[in-house]
């Protein structure tokens, strides 16, 4: 499966449905991307709030996701991961803040070569929209974590050879 890039963490296409995908009757815009600290330590949490307003004719409800990209890593990390979401029901006009938790313990993986989850020291792009593919604000934040060390095999974030 990673390999091949064939889920949502990793496939590079376009797909006809994309992961989070789902259709409304009205429209929903996003604006002012606030994380709650620009570096943290593994085992931290990060805030992420974005405003969401219904600039549509009808009541609607959204579901706001939360993905991050690591940006480097020793291994093959997904391209996105759901990290939160957060349902959002709102009037024409209406516009309110929605706050999602990206828990930094989350971000570890495997590492075969340790036989122990970590998490790496690196920065990862925190990505906020309607679906995988349908992004809206994009930030980032560094987490201080494990040393990055390249290793002369090359493994995937499950520990797949």
């Amino acid at each position: 499966m990673i390999g091949a890039d064939s889920t949502y963490l990793y496939y590079r296409g376009d797909p006809l449905y994309p992961f989070g995908h789902g259709l409304s009757y009205t429209r929903f815009d996003y604006a002012r991307l606030r994380l709650s600290a620009a570096a943290v330590t593994a085992g931290e949490v990060v805030e992420v709030s974005v405003d969401v307003t219904n600039t549509g004719p009808r009541p609607g409800e959204e579901v706001v996701q939360l993905y991050t990209r690591q940006r480097r890593s020793r291994v093959k990390q997904p391209l996105r991961q759901l990290r939160d979401f957060a349902r959002v029901t709102l009037a024409p006009g209406e516009c309110r803040t929605v706050t999602l938790r990206l828990r930094t313990a989350e971000l570890a993986w495997w590492d075969a070569d340790r036989g122990a989850r970590i998490i790496e020291d690196a920065t990862h792009t925190v990505l906020v929209g309607r679906s995988a593919t349908d992004v809206r604000l994009v930030g980032a934040v560094a987490v201080r974590g494990e040393p990055v060390e390249r290793r002369s095999r090359l493994h995937s974030a499950s520990g797949a050879r």
